[in-house]
């Protein structure tokens, strides 16, 4: 299986991978007033925010069993220095948290009805039958 090796100054190498995995990621993301002529970014005007993110999410033949899986986040600062390399392994280490998909998606549908309401605005008869009357 592809598993990812994570290696940073605050941890010995982890590896995250699994099995019945179908996407793992590595995101690493700076954000906030990054250079000198830069205005920053919403809310961070004034200050950089750099976020690290090890995660995947299973792919197995019963799709409603699927998984969020996470192994390592982090706020490294400026300076530390990140390795990740892309390995072949027969094991991995367990994921730090794990949340099942088919729970997010049951919260969907309540939230769709509320965004369909909304949508239509209050109920209002469109068409109107009126009994017909015929004069003999």
């Amino acid at each position: 299986m592809i598993a990812f090796r994570l290696t940073d100054k605050n941890r010995s190498a982890l590896l995250a991978g699994a099995r019945d995995l179908g996407v793992l990621s590595f995101i690493l993301c700076a954000s906030g007033r990054l250079g000198p002529d830069s205005q920053g970014t919403r809310g961070l005007a004034d200050r950089i925010d750099i976020d690290l993110d090890l995660r995947g999410s299973t792919a197995r033949a019963d799709r409603h069993t699927n998984e969020s899986l996470i192994w390592h986040r982090s706020k490294p600062g400026v300076g530390d220095t990140i390795t990740i390399e892309v390995i072949e392994a027969d094991q991995a280490d367990e994921p730090a948290r794990r949340r099942s998909k088919s729970l997010d998606r049951s919260l969907l549908l309540p939230m769709r009805r509320r965004h369909a309401r909304r949508r239509r605005g209050p109920y209002k008869r469109r068409h109107v039958m009126y009994p017909v009357q015929y004069n003999d």
